[in-house]
């Protein structure tokens, strides 16, 4: 059973089909951190869907809040978009609660075109690293040797530090879901010593790319937390900053992501206390002591029954931060902006992502998956 690497739409089984719409998108591309810095100041966004709200043959942009309370829209007629949100009349707010839209995370809202750096950069994640044996390697994309020029791929990116690699060919894959590996070798083995530094092997899922690569993309050097590490204190202006940010929201708990000196930033997770069948969690950046960007996740925990916990398995907050930490991989300045590699994890297995900021959200514009079924 094969996965293909799916630009901003994660494993099928998790997002909407109506996401894969992503032609409606294109007139609103060159607005889109206008439209978010404005909808997220105005009104709480959690989801989007495109719909034809004012019925007039075009596919709005549509925003709502998880409870489908707050709804902002903005029009799009034919390739002219207004970039200030649509007025809406009761009987168009009517309408549109009354359709079964299918709405999906804003996080996804984003599918690089192919003008977009990342469709010509195309980057691979290592999958498997193994140190000892100098053998890094992607299952997913297995069975695409030429189609994706293997032996393009020259260069390895963990953190702030780049290495040599050389395509060595396609290799039986050991893991259950997939039939063949491709694998890369460092050109210089001590690479492991100085290029992943404090850094276990199954810790780290660095970044492939092309020879020339950092033409386009400026690596950028950053701090983080890895399992093991003592946990840092999280200061209560910084709590209570993000507590403002989501209209008094009240948070179980937090943690120390990482952060960047080069992009001002630092980064939190964040477990919001439940609210009804609600779950919330968030990657938050700030700079300055003001939420900058975040990436939501949210959860109905209707069909879970009475679940006590604030997460939507179900499970601790310990088991949370063990098990659904976000772990920066690699980050770099880019035409579009910043851009972060992260490793994640879902009920169905591991997330090779990578972040990219818009307005005050952050975006999955890329996302290889890694089918586990861990939970």
């Amino acid at each position: 059973m094969k996965k293909t690497i799916l630009w901003a739409v994660a494993a099928m089984l998790l997002i909407p089909s109506g996401l894969r719409a992503q032609s409606s998108l294109d007139p609103f591309r060159p607005y889109l951190d206008v439209i978010l810095n404005d909808v997220g100041d105005g009104c709480k966004v959690d989801q989007f869907a495109f719909c034809d709200v004012d019925e007039d043959g075009s596919e709005d942009l549509v925003f709502s809040s998880y409870d489908r309370k707050r709804v902002t829209v903005y029009s799009a007629k034919g390739e002219v978009v207004a970039p200030a949100p649509m007025p809406l009349t009761v009987a168009m707010v009517q309408s549109l609660r009354s359709r079964d839209v299918d709405y999906s995370p804003v996080a996804y809202l984003y599918s690089p075109d192919e003008k977009d750096h990342l469709s010509l950069l195309k980057p691979i994640f290592v999958w498997n690293a193994d140190f000892e044996g100098n053998r890094f390697s992607n299952s997913n994309v297995g069975d695409d040797e030429s189609g994706i020029g293997a032996s393009k791929y020259k260069k390895i990116v963990f953190k702030s530090n780049v290495g040599d690699v050389t395509y060595k060919g396609k290799e039986s894959s050991p893991k259950e879901h997939y039939d063949y590996d491709l694998v890369w070798k460092l050109d210089d083995p001590g690479f492991v010593k100085t290029g992943f530094r404090g850094y276990k092997a199954e810790e780290a899922a660095p970044v492939l790319f092309k020879d020339g690569f950092q033409n386009t993309v400026n690596i950028l050097n950053f701090n983080r937390w890895k399992k093991g590490e003592a946990v840092r204190s999280v200061s209560q202006e910084v709590k209570d900053a993000i507590s403002y940010y989501y209209r008094g929201e009240k948070i179980a708990g937090i943690r120390y992501v990482a952060d960047c000196a080069a992009s001002e930033r630092t980064w939190y997770r964040v477990v919001f206390s439940r609210r009804g069948d609600t779950s919330h969690t968030a990657l938050v950046g700030m700079a300055e002591g003001e939420v900058v960007s975040v990436w939501d996740e949210y959860m109905d925990l209707s069909e879970f029954g009475a679940v006590p916990s604030d997460l939507w398995y179900g499970g601790s907050l310990q088991d949370f931060w063990d098990y659904k930490q976000v772990e920066f991989m690699a980050m770099w300045g880019s035409p579009e902006g910043l851009e972060i590699a992260v490793r994640w994890f879902s009920m169905e297995g591991v997330h090779y992502s990578i972040l990219r900021e818009y307005g005050n959200k952050m975006l999955l514009v890329y996302d290889d998956y890694e089918y586990i079924m861990a939970y």
